[in-house]
Formats: C-alpha cells, sequence, structure tokens
C-alpha cells in the first residue's frame, strides 16, 4: 500500500478529507460546517469565493485607496473570529457583506470625520416609505457601462454612507432588497426608498457631469 507524503497528508487533514476542487463545489453553509469540524481550507474557500465582491463594495463604499485593501482584510479577521456563532440558517453572503459595511463605516468614521446627518437620511423619508409598494419597479441604470469608473466614484462619493451602502449591495454585489435589509438592519420598505433617493440623488449627479 502506498502511503501519503507528509504534506498531502496534512494537506488532507486540514481540509477534512476533501481536497480543495471539491470543496470549492460545496454551499457556504456547508464549508462553515465543514470548517467547525476541522477543514481549515474549508475557510480558504469561503474567502476566496467572497474577496472580490467584498473589496469591490469596500473600496467603492470609502472611495478606493489602498486602505480598501486593509478593510477588506479586517473583515475577512471578523469573519473567521466569529464563525464559530455563525447561524448557518443564515445567508453566509448577507452576513458578510454586514460585516463588511460595518468595518468600513468603522473606517470612515475614524478617518472622515463622518457627521451625523451623513450618517442618516432625511425625517421625510418614512412619509415616502408608506406609500412604496412592496414589489414596485426600482430604478437600476446607474451603472450605466456608458460612464465612466471615476464619473461614478465621484457620484457616489457625494451619498450619505446610508444611501451608498444600499446603491452597492445592490447593484454592485447583486444583492436582493431583502438581503440587504437583512445586511443593514433595515425594514424592507426603508431600503427600497433609500435606493429610489440614492439612484435619484446619483442621476442627478452624473447629469451635471454630461
Amino acid at each position: 500500500m502506498r502511503f501519503l507524503g507528509t504534506n498531502k497528508k496534512n494537506s488532507l487533514e486540514k481540509s477534512g478529507g476533501f481536497d480543495e476542487s471539491t470543496l470549492a463545489t460545496l454551499g457556504d453553509a456547508e464549508l462553515v460546517e465543514k470548517y467547525r469540524a476541522g477543514a481549515e481550507k474549508a475557510f480558504t474557500v469561503l474567502v476566496q469565493r467572497h474577496t472580490g465582491a467584498v473589496y469591490s463594495f469596500v473600496a467603492r463604499y470609502v472611495g478606493g485607496g489602498s486602505e480598501a485593501e486593509d478593510i477588506v482584510q479586517n473583515v475577512f479577521v471578523k469573519v473567521w473570529k466569529h464563525l464559530g456563532r455563525f447561524d448557518i440558517q443564515r445567508n453566509f453572503r448577507t452576513w458578510i457583506f454586514t460585516i463588511a459595511k460595518n468595518t468600513a463605516l468603522d473606517w470612515l468614521k475614524k478617518k472622515k470625520a463622518i457627521t451625523f446627518s451623513e450618517l442618516h437620511t432625511h425625517d421625510d423619508t418614512t412619509l415616502f416609505e408608506e406609500t412604496l409598494a412592496a414589489d414596485e419597479p426600482l430604478p437600476s441604470d446607474v451603472f450605466d457601462t456608458s460612464r465612466s469608473q471615476e464619473e461614478l466614484s465621484t457620484a457616489l462619493s457625494t451619498l450619505s454612507a446610508d444611501y451608498r451602502a444600499v446603491v452597492l449591495l445592490r447593484l454592485d454585489s447583486q444583492l436582493t432588497f431583502r438581503e440587504i435589509a437583512e445586511a443593514l438592519g433595515k425594514p424592507l420598505n426603508t431600503v427600497k426608498s433609500h435606493y429610489r433617493r440614492a439612484v435619484g440623488l446619483l442621476d442627478q449627479q452624473l447629469s451635471r457631469t454630461k
């Protein structure tokens, strides 16, 4: 009988008996369970699977720059630390974006001294929410490919943190409105109204650059 080499044996032990290509076929919840059972590489697969989307969100949210890489690293450190307490009945992708948004917002508070008014939307939002049908079509052409990344980044930087998060999670990260509501801890209609208002503001801002 042939014996596994030390490196290969250790690799399989860390992956719980699964090779990385097999782990990559598993869903997020299954990977979390594998990691908890001792398959360390399951976490590596989760990181590889979500890094691109998290980085894209964070970079746009904080305005780009090398800081985004540090923030993303902190996001996955937090994910790793709290993975043992993650409720696998939840959507892992939603959970990780919750961490990403909070981590990015903490950075903005420290580095850019965001004012209270920038973190919260106007009081008249409530009236708008009450008249918004739950399944009403919402605009989604803000990230038109004819616009440059610089134009979009500049326009996004004019939005409040709340509005910017909703727009990015919807259009860039492709979360549903229900997933965004869960990620941000806000009512569904609040998320939808924030999205509509944010898109309107972006359209105004972008129209000035034409």
